[in-house]
């Protein structure tokens, strides 16, 4: 691709901006990579964080909410789903972050918690930070509550997103939290970074994946434009880096602390062992000498109908032990049956009142009730069940759904591993594929699989730049924002670079010469003589610097020189290797002196001091 073609496609690429501040409230209960979300999330001020379930959301959540405070004095609110909204009043008295809850927006206090369905009840210009807890709510584009909550967003400057399953279905759902966080809208997104494919190539891919055996492992091996064509768009095939370096802009996201380069030692996971029980029927439907997958919602409604009785008698079968469980049905008929039939049970539907909904929650926790029947639109995110390890679930389409059921109990904290059972009818199969291929794209958009970025560790980050960073490279960067900082009104001169820098002069000299040869920096002759830049900082990026350096030194080229050794490392190795440079060079190209001055008058390091220049790579 021709670097015009490059500068371009980076023109279109909108880079997020800091709109935040330095944090002036921590917790100290806070895990460190929980303190460095905040910490993110704070200075960034328009943020979204797509953090695992367990991982402390909400707690990070109020720290960032208090931050706001504290600073502005303003008003923060807390969406929240109707089920999380207690557990996320309670959890604030845990951490010192004083919240009040309001349903008709009447309220006397700094941080107000209230559900999504609630929102029209107050005022944008009562607040000054809105905070959208489980944030994949909004994550349809044409949704109602997509469209109310934007709007209300967009009208304050402090701005935040949280939920463990950003794009539970495909990339383009990242789209929906840009637009909120006043990034690019979900349109524009899709017209930078995204092609649609026409119908004829779309069901070519259905097809394809129709053929393959039915398998989270086989699917997995399905290239990433595949999945993404199953959905109508696909990733441009020159903006895939670009694309993820925008969304590495606003959103940082993991898995597990390691995933930002910190410990796993307090979050590890027991064992989760996923049981698929079969419900066959003693007759076919009516005119059928056999079964037949359902086609279609309305069959498949028909066919669950039809076999209501045997697959929720098979529930109570498998929850007819002495401990407590948790059934996940999707009709409220299901719901009935089981709350008749199962003893000491509780069901939460639709029609139940909000105050007895949370009665049935703390029931639960509380042991009061041993089986809690409800749906997954319902009660699927942000609870937290710990002391349950048996999960029964009706099979369903929706992979987000399945995934944030089973996560309320199957999360940091769970003591013991944890029994999902899945329950369908024979005529269901159609659902089991469909689950089984959007388990592999979620697969696909986890840490580890084929190199997908949809982690954002910033720490490791910094530790990886560390690496393919030799100590000249990082000494000509500091020497080239130095002279950005101090060459106002006069040069300077190469002693006060090595004083700053704790260097002998000897050891900068020949650096600074070759960045002068470089069109770089300017030499000043003369008594009050030095360096100064040779173009304006903007027009200064650090990728050139470093390939200045490279370009020095001797190790480097003895690099490139070097005989591989072996087959494995000349076609597995290098080209690794390879890439991570070339990835690397590419970010580096999109950092200006002027971005790292910036960071240094924000850091405190301007022309009047005279510590050592500190910037973040």
């Amino acid at each position: 691709m021709s670097s015009t073609y490059e500068n371009f496609i980076r023109t279109k690429q909108q880079l997020g901006g800091e709109h935040g501040f330095a944090p002036v409230f921590m917790p100290d209960s806070l895990f460190d990579f929980q303190r460095a979300l905040v910490d993110w999330a704070c200075r960034r001020g328009r943020a979204a964080i797509f953090a695992d379930c367990g991982m402390g959301k909400t707690a990070m959540q109020l720290a960032w909410a208090q931050n706001i405070v504290e600073k502005t004095g303003g008003r923060v609110l807390i969406l929240t789903p109707l089920a999380v909204g207690a557990q996320t009043h309670r959890e604030g008295d845990k951490f010192g972050v004083k919240t009040e809850r309001c349903r008709d927006g009447s309220f006397t206090g700094k941080i107000i918690i209230t559900n999504y369905e609630r929102l029209h009840y107050f005022k944008p210009e009562d607040f000054v930070a809105v905070a959208a807890d489980e944030s994949s709510i909004i994550k349809h584009a044409t949704g109602a509550t997509q469209r109310a909550v934007t709007r209300f967003m967009l009208k304050l400057p402090y701005r935040s997103l949280w939920t463990a399953t950003a794009a539970p279905n495909d990339f383009t759902e990242l789209g929906t939290s840009s637009e909120a966080l006043g990034e690019l809208s979900y349109s524009d997104m899709l017209k930078v970074f995204f092609k649609q494919m026409d119908q004829k190539t779309t069901d070519q891919y259905e097809r394809k994946v129709a053929n393959l055996e039915k398998t989270a492992q086989h699917f997995a091996k399905l290239s990433f434009r595949v999945s993404q064509a199953i959905n109508g768009w696909r990733l441009k095939g020159h903006a895939h880096d670009n694309f993820w370096r925008w969304v590495c802009s606003w959103a940082r996201a993991c898995r597990k602390p390691s995933d930002l380069g910190y410990s796993d030692a307090k979050f590890q996971l027991p064992n989760l062992i996923e049981r698929e029980h079969m419900v066959n029927p003693k007759t076919p439907a009516e005119g059928m000498l056999f079964t037949l997958p359902a086609f279609g919602l309305r069959e498949e409604r028909d066919e669950r109908r039809r076999t209501l009785t045997e697959r929720c008698g098979l529930v109570a079968e498998l929850v007819s032990h002495d401990r407590p469980a948790v059934v996940w049905c999707h009709m409220n008929a299901e719901g009935d049956w089981l709350e008749e039939n199962i003893p000491g049970s509780v069901q939460v539907s639709g029609s139940t009142e909000d105050d007895d909904k949370e009665r049935a929650y703390e029931d639960f926790a509380n042991g009061s009730k041993r089986v809690l029947i409800l749906k997954p639109k319902i009660g699927a995110w942000g609870l937290n069940w710990q002391h349950c390890n048996h999960v029964v679930t009706f099979a369903s389409h929706s992979y987000e759904q399945y995934y944030q059921s089973i996560r309320r109990c199957w999360r940091y904290g769970q003591g013991k591993p944890v029994t999902v059972d899945i329950i369908a009818s024979e005529g269901e199969g159609r659902v089991r594929d469909s689950m089984t291929r959007k388990a592999a794209q979620a697969a696909m958009s986890r840490p580890g699989y084929a190199g997908r970025p949809y982690v954002f560790p910033e720490p490791k980050g910094r530790m990886l730049a560390m690496n393919l960073l030799s100590r000249r490279s990082m000494l000509a960067i500091a020497a080239v924002v130095d002279v950005a900082l101090h060459a106002r009104p006069d040069p300077v001169p190469a002693k006060a670079l090595s004083e700053r820098h704790q260097l002998p002069p000897r050891h900068l000299e020949t650096l600074l010469q070759s960045l002068v040869r470089a069109g770089i920096l300017k030499g000043v002759r003369g008594p009050r003589g030095g360096y100064r830049l040779a173009r304006e900082r903007r027009r200064i990026t650090v990728g050139e610097i470093v390939r200045v350096v490279y370009g020095t030194e001797k190790t480097s080229r003895d690099m490139q020189g070097m005989e591989a050794g072996s087959e494995l490392a000349e076609k597995v190795i290098r080209p690794l290797w390879s890439d991570v440079r070339e990835g690397f060079m590419r970010d580096m190209d999109n950092i200006t002196i002027e971005d790292l001055c910036r960071r240094a008058h924000a850091k405190g390091v301007d022309s009047r001091t005279a510590e050592r220049v500190q910037f973040d790579i």
